[in-house]
């Protein structure tokens, strides 16, 4: 089992202070795996690679929370155009957005 310091979660957490929605991948299944797991759902491997979505895809719904307590804050379901669905901030999918934007040959701008 993974120590606290490298557990699949804490890695994704870490990529999402950076501003990055991180992944994992199956090289058995040949698909993406979300949510972070230590083995993969499709075939039990525990052979998962992480990578970091370009921020494109689907968002087919949003919302607003409104915590009992804080400020309330949107969320949008997106498919994203690696192969999975998330539930995500709509501040950090903006983020990704602009990334995947800028990083975009001029031409398909």
């Amino acid at each position: 089992m993974p120590s606290n310091r490298d557990t699949p979660l804490k890695t994704y957490l870490d990529h999402l202070a950076r501003g990055e929605l991180a992944y994992q991948y199956s090289p058995a299944a040949g698909r993406a795996v979300f949510y972070p797991r230590v083995l993969c759902p499709f075939t039990g491997s525990d052979r998962l690679e992480w990578r970091i979505s370009k921020g494109l895809g689907t968002v087919h719904a949003t919302t607003v929370v409104h915590p009992a307590e804080g400020k309330p804050f949107n969320v949008a379901l997106v498919d994203c155009d690696e192969g999975f669905r998330s539930a995500i901030g709509l501040a950090l999918l903006f983020s990704l957005f602009e990334k995947a934007r800028m990083l975009a040959p001029r031409s398909s701008r």
